[in-house]
């Protein structure tokens, strides 16, 4: 069981009384455990937003099993879905963004621009490396280049 105490607050109240949505956005190397943490800070009624996800579920695959030639419309999605996000379309509660965002300008307009606060799951590069060769998927080249393009 992965715990994350104190990482977020949820549902914020403000002076007046009313609930404050949280916004989310939940960063790290692939494998390192991002969608299990949202899973466990994120309640019925809550938004996330999860790319491997969008894949998924636009495709029929498995999750991780990205067609490649899909990527424009996962895209697309994202965006469409992001932009909700921004623009608080829908009756949801708190929201959760789920992704890798290894450049710190794409990581930091995002927060920015949702009002977020940014969680990033802390792990090394051989945990992941080591996950990724325990589920022989062959996602290690993956792992490989986020940590190539990752800034701190």
């Amino acid at each position: 069981m992965l715990l994350f105490a104190g990482i977020v607050m949820k549902r914020l109240i403000a002076a007046s009384g009313s609930i404050v949505s949280q916004y989310t956005l939940c960063m790290a190397a692939p494998l390192s455990g991002k969608a299990a943490m949202v899973h466990q800070l994120a309640s019925r009624g809550d938004m996330v937003l999860d790319i491997d996800r969008i894949f998924a579920c636009i495709s029929g695959l498995p999750l991780h099993d990205k067609a490649e030639n899909l990527r424009f419309n996962v895209f697309a999605l994202r965006d469409k879905m992001i932009d909700m996000i921004k623009t608080r379309y829908g009756k949801w509660n708190d929201s959760y963004v789920i992704g890798g965002y290894p450049n710190k300008t794409d990581r930091e307009r995002l927060v920015e621009d949702l009002g977020a606060e940014l969680i990033y799951c802390e792990s090394t590069k051989v945990e992941c490396l080591a996950r990724a060769v325990a589920e022989r998927a062959g996602r290690e080249r993956w792992v490989e280049k986020w940590w190539d393009e990752y800034e701190a």
